[in-house]
């Protein structure tokens, strides 16, 4: 069987076959190559080894391509300190009581922006021909956009009131939400922190001992007061009991 050149179909590979024993003057190799319009990405150490004969038959690549880069997404950056998990400080330490699970915000605070996506980078494949790249896709801001969120223009979230702004996973990534009043369904512990904020505060659970609540509002707790503080610069209601608490209304 004679030398022959063959591409992949993704014209991002290109291979001399050669028969077993055989070698591929460099002529020969020439008129290969030109009859294969390779013109990117010649292996140089191929086709030397191409004109030495081999005892088994041999599939040489002579040429690669350079494959296309396809553009990154578009991503989300926040413009307010609220996170929707415990984050680490710069030594690596978890600190549960300083989470930044509530901001305080006000009406038409940005709160994030969009980030386009990317284009990505051109290919170019064996023949010498450009291959696209696919663009990143945009972020959908529609799936951050919580109660109390609006947006502004294509790329920036407001908020749509003076509150208490959080951020909480959802199936997409994250939906921001504000609230004129912080209404947590449960404990106010190691999956919270500590809580400041100047609006009012609902607790359906318990305040667990250990961990700060403070509202220039009003503070409501459905359940126990543990040993802790708690400071409200108006009223405190507690619907279950009061264990080493320290409330300052």
């Amino acid at each position: 069987m004679p030398a022959a050149i063959r591409i992949a179909d993704d014209r991002l590979t290109a291979w001399l076959d050669l028969a077993a024993g055989e070698a591929c003057a460099i002529s020969v190799l020439r008129d290969l190559i030109a009859a294969a319009c390779l013109r990117h990405g010649l292996q140089r150490e191929a086709l030397v080894q191409a004109g030495q004969p081999a005892a088994e038959a041999r599939s040489l690549v002579v040429a690669r391509g350079d494959p296309p880069e396809h553009g990154a997404a578009g991503t989300v950056e926040l413009l307010v300190d609220v996170h929707d998990r415990p984050v680490k400080d710069d030594t690596g330490i978890l600190d549960i009581h300083h989470q930044h699970r509530f901001v305080d915000v006000e009406a038409g605070q940005p709160l994030a922006r969009a980030l386009a996506p990317t284009l990505g980078r051109l290919g170019r494949a064996v023949d010498g021909q450009e291959i696209p790249a696919e663009p990143g896709e945009p972020v959908d801001l529609a799936a951050w956009t919580g109660d109390g969120v609006a947006r502004e223009g294509e790329a920036i979230l407001v908020a749509a009131l003076a509150g208490v702004c959080r951020s909480q996973a959802n199936a997409k990534g994250q939906v921001l939400s504000v609230t004129a009043k912080l209404s947590l369904r449960g404990d106010v512990d190691r999956t919270t922190g500590d809580i400041e904020t100047r609006f009012p505060i609902e607790v359906g659970g318990d305040i667990k001992a250990g961990f700060t609540v403070k509202s220039a509002g009003t503070i409501s707790v459905r359940g126990a007061i543990e040993d802790t503080r708690v400071s409200a610069m108006s009223t405190i209601q507690v619907g279950g009991i009061l264990r080493g608490v320290r409330p300052t209304a």
